[in-house]
């Protein structure tokens, strides 16, 4: 049995379809648009510039593993890259950031827990190359450091005027009033 099609055979309700579709692309759109994207390599490289806060601070030693490790699941089961800024804590949430500062040179990294250990007396992380590199201890191998536990400092989001902004492009569109079509009409013209 095949339905006829009202759209091509009823025009009046074109323009009320195509404001349905807008209305609900620009809702998707809006939905989309309010919630944080989260990409895991864009996530590194903005580190450095976002806010955070120091929670707790940490003393130790850190060291940096990779050779053996790379290509293998860490212990939130992400593969281990050289390439990421990350390391591992043996207690700290998975995806805490932690800024390491090594204490010889000043130098720092913003990385975050992907993994558990170190599992030797005396050191508070281990640290993934690219993190190792970028504080420069790749050749002592063993460094002290300053683990400076992060939280982002909150910021007040307008989420109210993306919702307040749709609200009156979605008023302006709709001027006419919403596109329910009176049965009515339906009938006189057809």
């Amino acid at each position: 049995m095949r339905f006829p099609n009202i759209l091509h055979s009823k025009p009046h309700l074109v323009r009320h379809h195509d404001r349905w579709l807008i209305a609900l692309f620009l809702g998707v759109f809006a939905m989309l648009a309010s919630q944080p994207v989260h990409f895991a390599a864009a996530e590194q490289k903005s580190d450095s510039n976002e806010s955070y806060e120091t929670v707790r601070t940490l003393e130790g030693k850190a060291s940096y593993y990779y050779g053996r490790w790379i290509g293998r699941k860490t212990a939130n089961g992400e593969i281990y890259k050289r390439t990421d800024i990350t390391a591992a804590h043996k207690s700290l949430p998975f995806n805490t950031k932690v800024r390491v500062t090594n204490v010889k040179n000043g130098k720092s990294v913003v990385v975050r827990i992907n993994n558990r250990g170190p599992y030797v007396r005396g050191r508070i992380l281990d640290l993934s190359l690219k993190a190792a590199k970028a504080i420069d201890m790749t050749d002592a191998g063993v460094v002290p450091v300053e683990a400076e536990i992060l939280k982002k400092k909150q910021v007040a989001e307008s989420k109210d005027v993306h919702s307040s902004q749709l609200f009156a492009f979605l008023s302006r569109l709709f001027e006419g009033g919403f596109p329910i079509s009176d049965p009515s009409e339906s009938r006189q013209e057809g």
